[in-house]
């Protein structure tokens, strides 16, 4: 004789069980996003730390470069220029060593002009310390004496 097979639909905990995946997965989902706008917002106050600084040391760049006294054509080396910002947090400074004096640029009359040649390191500090360096080759051209 053949046995009968009964299933028993006997589905209480089901939702317990499915509702508690539900919520870990959630749960996943809330902690990695936490956890990434947390190095995102670290990532864009780096960079605007960096940004900060860069400008710092353009600025001060900018100054000496537009400043006509920075170039000191007697003694052939000009002072260490530090430069103020408003805020305190920001500072810069400056050294200008003269190189040599050469021929002028291509497109410049070599019989008329002369160029003299300079190196200006350019440092600026920002908040927390953070420092930015650059070096400048720049060449002012003269009238021969």
């Amino acid at each position: 004789m053949m046995k009968k097979c009964t299933v028993q639909l006997n589905e209480q905990g089901f939702i317990l069980t499915l509702t508690l995946i539900l919520l870990l997965i959630a749960t996943v989902i809330g902690i990695t996003a936490v956890t990434t706008s947390k190095t995102d917002v670290a990532m864009s106050g780096n960079f605007k730390l960096a940004l900060q600084t860069f400008y710092t040391t353009d600025s001060v760049a900018q100054y000496v470069v537009s400043n006509p006294t920075t170039f000191n054509m007697t003694s052939y080396a000009a002072p260490l220029a530090t430069v103020t910002f408003n805020d305190p947090s920001l500072t810069g400074s400056a050294n200008v060593t003269f190189l040599s004096t050469a021929l002028p640029p291509p497109g410049t009359s070599a019989r008329f002009f002369s160029s003299n040649y300079f190196v200006i390191s350019t440092t600026g500090t920002g908040p927390i310390n953070a420092q930015e360096t650059q070096i400048i080759h720049w060449a002012e051209i003269v009238p021969k004496s």
